[in-house]
């Protein structure tokens, strides 16, 4: 069963999920799906930048855009418990899989241009 949850992410991930979603037409719903097993199928790297919490830190990535996703219940948990190992949260990892499943559609658009 599908769970609703949400995460942040700022503005560049927004305009960028937007304009794979404009290229493909598939809901959103589906490309956070996507983005979300390929990451939990891969090597589940999350970038330092991502893991630095204090905002006066240079490296600080700066998220102030919410987005919600439904989800199901065992990927949240795996989610969860990935960030439990990793020491830190869900939302920074649903924000490095819908950066990386982003960027390699964007990727393959390029190519097919």
């Amino acid at each position: 069963m599908k769970e609703k949850t949400s995460f942040v992410v700022n503005e560049s991930l927004q305009l960028l999920e937007q304009n794979v979603l404009d290229k493909t037409g598939i809901p959103r719903t589906l490309l956070h799906n996507k983005a979300f097993a390929e990451f939990l199928k891969g090597e589940r790297y999350v970038q330092p930048r991502l893991l630095i919490k204090k905002k006066s830190d240079p490296g600080y990535v700066r998220r102030d855009k919410i987005e919600q996703a439904y989800i199901e219940a065992d990927i949240k948990a795996e989610f969860q418990r990935i960030a439990k190992e990793k020491k830190c949260t869900a939302s920074d990892l649903y924000f490095q899989a819908l950066l990386d499943y982003c960027c390699k559609q964007i990727k393959l658009f390029e190519l097919n241009l």
